[in-house]
C-alpha cells in the first residue's frame, strides 16, 4: 500500500516539463512587457536620448546608407556625443552642391573613424583640419575658403566607400578626397559578395551576415530562424545581447584581429587582401578619371601603439611579438608604392606621440585628442599636396 501510494501521488515528468516552459513563458512575456513600456517612457522624457544608434536605412547596392535629417544623443559607458546628418545624409554641415569660387574642396571617405565615433562633429579630424586650412594665412593665400564634405560611415569598408563616393562624393565636385584605411575593417569586407559589371566594376555589395532592423539598426543576421526572430522582435533579448557585445568587444575584436597581424597575413587571406586592393584600385582609377587628388593615411589599432593598450587576455591568446609589428601597414604600403598613390603610415607617428587618451580605455576608437592629432599631420602633408 505505501508503494502504491507514492506511485499515485507522483507527478509525471512531462507535466513538470510543460509547467515549467509555461512558467518560463509568461516571465519572458512579462519582462517583455515591462521592457516595452520601460523603453516607452524612457524615450518620452530622454527624448532622443539613447544607448543604440537607429540611424540605418537598408540600400539597395551598399547593404545600408545613414538617415538623412537625423538626430540624436548617443550614451555609452564611456562617452556621449550628439550625432546629426543633413539632407544628403552625411554626419556634417549642409553644403551647397555647386562649389563656390575660389574654393577648395576636400572629400573624406572612411569608416567609424572618419564619422566619428565617440565625439562629437566638431571633434572630429576632418573639422579640425578644416579649420586650420581657412585659419593658415599660407593656405588662405592660395584659397579663399577650404571645404571638408565627410562621407564617413560606421561600419563601412573599402567597396561601400568607393560606392558611396561615386553617388555622393563627386557631386560635390571636390579637388582631393582623402580616405582613411583602418585596416581591422578588412574582416568585415571579407563577408561582402560583389556583384560586378563585364569589366570588373562594382556594382552592387550584399552581406549575408547583417540586416537592417525596422528601428533602424545595422544587426547581425542569426542561422538559428528562432533567434532570428526574437532578435528581431524581443526588446529583452536585444538588451541582453548588447550588453553582453559591449562586455565581449575587447575579446571579439583581438580575437578577429589575429589572422591580419600574422606574417603569413597575405597568402592565409588573399582572397580578402584582393578585395581590398581592388576596390581601392577602382577608387584610384575613377579619381583619375576625374583629375582628382587622392591620399591615404593608415590608422593603427590601439594595441599596436603602445604596451599600455595591451590587457591580459592579450598575452593569454597571442605572442606580444606580434602586437608589437606593423605587418598590416607593410602590406598596404607596398600596394599603394605599386599604384603610385601617396600616402602615410600614422604607426609610427602615433607611437612617437602616444598618450593613454588617445583612445578610449575599452572601446578602440579615437578620443578628440586622437582625432586632433590625425588633423595635425594631414595639416603638414597638404602642404605638399595643395599647390
Amino acid at each position: 500500500m505505501k508503494n502504491e501510494n507514492i506511485s499515485t501521488n507522483k507527478i509525471p515528468t512531462y507535466k513538470t516539463i510543460l509547467f515549467t516552459v509555461f512558467f518560463i513563458l509568461i516571465l519572458f512575456l512579462c519582462l517583455e512587457g515591462v521592457a516595452r513600456i520601460y523603453l516607452y517612457f524612457r524615450a518620452k522624457k530622454e527624448k532622443n536620448v539613447l544607448d543604440t544608434l537607429p540611424m540605418a536605412i537598408a540600400h539597395p547596392t551598399r547593404i545600408f546608407e545613414l538617415k538623412p535629417n537625423y538626430y540624436q544623443k548617443y550614451i555609452s559607458p564611456e562617452f556621449q556625443t550628439e550625432i546629426a546628418t543633413n539632407s544628403d545624409g552625411l554626419r556634417d554641415r549642409e553644403h551647397s552642391i555647386i562649389k563656390p569660387q575660389n574654393t577648395y574642396r576636400i572629400v573624406v571617405l572612411g569608416d567609424s573613424m572618419t564619422f566619428g565615433w565617440g565625439v562629437n562633429q566638431e571633434e572630429t579630424w576632418w573639422k579640425f583640419l578644416e579649420e586650420r586650412l581657412n585659419n593658415d594665412k599660407d593656405f588662405r593665400n592660395k584659397y579663399k575658403n577650404y571645404e571638408v564634405i565627410n562621407l564617413g560611415v560606421w561600419m563601412y569598408t573599402y567597396d561601400q566607400q568607393l560606392l558611396r563616393l561615386e553617388e555622393k562624393g563627386l557631386k560635390y565636385q571636390p579637388d582631393l578626397v582623402i580616405q582613411d584605411i583602418y585596416w581591422p575593417h578588412l574582416r568585415t569586407i571579407a563577408n561582402h559578395k560583389w556583384e560586378q559589371a563585364p569589366n570588373g566594376k562594382i556594382i552592387k555589395i550584399s552581406d549575408p551576415t547583417f540586416y537592417v532592423s525596422e528601428e533602424g539598426l545595422l544587426k547581425n543576421k542569426d542561422k538559428n530562424i528562432i533567434v532570428n526572430f526574437l532578435k528581431k522582435h524581443s526588446k529583452v533579448l536585444n538588451f541582453v545581447i548588447s550588453r553582453l557585445q559591449t562586455l565581449l568587444l575587447k575579446n571579439k575584436l583581438v580575437v578577429s584581429d589575429l589572422c591580419l597581424l600574422n606574417k603569413n597575413s597575405k597568402e592565409i587571406y588573399k582572397e580578402v587582401w584582393q578585395k581590398a586592393f581592388e576596390s581601392i584600385i577602382e577608387t584610384k582609377e575613377l579619381l583619375k578619371e576625374k583629375n582628382i587628388q587622392y591620399y591615404i593615411f593608415l590608422i593603427p589599432r590601439e594595441v599596436q601603439v603602445s604596451s599600455l593598450e595591451w590587457e591580459p587576455l592579450y598575452s593569454a591568446v597571442m605572442n606580444e611579438e606580434l602586437y608589437k609589428n606593423d605587418i598590416p601597414q607593410t602590406i598596404f604600403k607596398t600596394f599603394f608604392d605599386s599604384q603610385g598613390i601617396q600616402h602615410i603610415d600614422l604607426l609610427p607617428i602615433f607611437r612617437e606621440n602616444y598618450s593613454p587618451d588617445l583612445y578610449f580605455p575599452v572601446d578602440p576608437h579615437l578620443t578628440q585628442k586622437g582625432h586632433y592629432l590625425i588633423s595635425e599631420i594631414l595639416y603638414e602633408a597638404l602642404k605638399d599636396i595643395i599647390k
